[in-house]
């Protein structure tokens, strides 16, 4: 049998590796989340009010930065009122809503043109926080803000704050 030799900078190459990879399972990434998976309308937008979709706790170890990404359909059934605008707000803590999407739905043309039963879209969006070390809560809120229907139905509502330590 023969042996194989390696160039001594390829074991310090090893060495390095094996340390920084054992610092960084160290700073592994902590997640909250939240699933609603079965199709049942989860929440309802009644007037132009913010409405809360979802909440997720996250507590930190130490101070991170927090991505915050969310899913969910919105669907108004018979366009009465509409075309309607709806946003997406985040919020940590409270703290003001943070903007995050705009989306326009249920425009009377997909159902009189185009002959869709609904029309649905989705509202998805992501953004960052910087949040220092114990207990958070972040939560998802959507507000409809042009149009005037109260059938406004929000589906497969997700969330996920996911922490990466600084």
């Amino acid at each position: 049998m023969k042996s194989i030799k390696f160039p001594a900078g390829l074991a310090v190459s090893a060495v390095a590796l094996a340390i920084s990879s054992a610092a960084f399972a160290a700073g592994v990434p902590t997640i909250a989340y939240f699933n609603k998976p079965d199709s049942h309308t989860a929440v309802y937008l009644k007037g132009k009010d913010p409405v809360k979709v979802a909440s997720v706790e996250l507590n930190l170890k130490t101070a991170s930065k927090v991505l915050v990404q969310f899913t969910s359909g919105i669907a108004d059934e018979n366009t009465n009122g509409c075309p309607c605008s709806v946003r997406a707000f985040v919020t940590m803590d409270g703290e003001p809503a943070r903007p995050v999407k705009r989306v326009n739905v249920a425009s009377p043309a997909v159902q009189e043109v185009d002959k869709y039963e609904h029309d649905r879209q989705n509202l998805d969006a992501s953004t960052v926080y910087e949040a220092p070390e114990g207990k958070h809560t972040f939560t998802v809120t959507f507000q409809r803000m042009d149009g005037d229907t109260d059938e406004i139905e929000v589906y497969y509502p997700n969330i996920q704050a996911i922490a990466f330590p600084n």
